[in-house]
């Protein structure tokens, strides 16, 4: 949690740090809390008690006139390993924003320089990309409402195992081996055995059925026993 100072509490020993590496600092220039000058270097700095969106709508905005922005704000006093602060400093980054630390218990109080505004390159990861997509290109049809929450959203491995008591529901007790001839996906073995839903029994070894909780699931998604019907599949 972030103490509540007044802003002006963080003018000094900001202005400070800037000048003692060799910058000419100035209070409210055009609207900027601080500029910060060296050579044909200019750096705006806004001073603020906390991080929102109004000021990092400020802080891009000063990217107009600066070579670099900052944002300066009372150390934290807990900021530990959680996602919280890693996401913040991710989003300053992508912004191309910097953020100083002011730790105002200290005497004098000291500014660390917590994440300097530097190009930002996007590195997507490739794996997260991957399974995105094929999550994406698994679903056959778009079941889902953006922004759901507390409610059973439909995934591709809800999908597949929905598809799994669909032809199960077709040809009767049949082995995952058949199942994937007939178009269930390379994890159909491990659906089947997980059980995850209870909607499988297995009947022998390596063959299994539906129980009387995978034919009501089917009844729940009408939209995908039509299509696959009309499939053939």
């Amino acid at each position: 949690m972030t103490k509540q100072i007044a802003e002006t509490t963080l003018s000094p020993p900001v202005a400070s740090y800037f000048r003692e590496r060799g910058y000419t600092v100035h209070a409210e220039v055009l609207h900027c809390d601080l500029l910060a000058r060296r050579g044909e270097e200019v750096v705006a700095i806004e001073l603020k008690r906390s991080l929102n969106i109004e000021v990092l709508a400020q802080a891009v905005r000063r990217q107009a006139l600066a070579n670099h922005v900052y944002i300066a704000v009372s150390r934290p006093k807990c900021v530990g390993r959680g996602g919280r602060w890693r996401a913040i400093l991710q989003l300053l980054r992508r912004l191309e924003l910097g953020l100083l630390w002011v730790d105002v218990d200290k005497n004098p109080p000291k500014v660390e320089e917590r994440l300097a505004p530097s190009p930002y390159t996007p590195r997507r990861q490739t794996k997260s990309r991957r399974r995105a997509l094929h999550e994406a290109e698994s679903r056959s049809v778009d079941l889902n409402i953006g922004g759901s929450t507390k409610r059973k959203l439909m995934t591709a491995y809800r999908e597949n195992a929905l598809r799994i008591a669909f032809l199960l529901a077709q040809h009767g007790p049949i082995s995952a081996k058949r199942l994937r001839e007939l178009g269930t996906d390379e994890k159909t073995w491990s659906t089947l055995h997980r059980n995850l839903y209870g909607w499988f029994a297995r009947h022998t070894p390596g063959v299994y059925g539906l129980t009387d909780s995978g034919y009501a699931a089917l009844a729940l998604y009408p939209e995908l026993v039509v299509l696959w019907a009309e499939r053939g599949t």
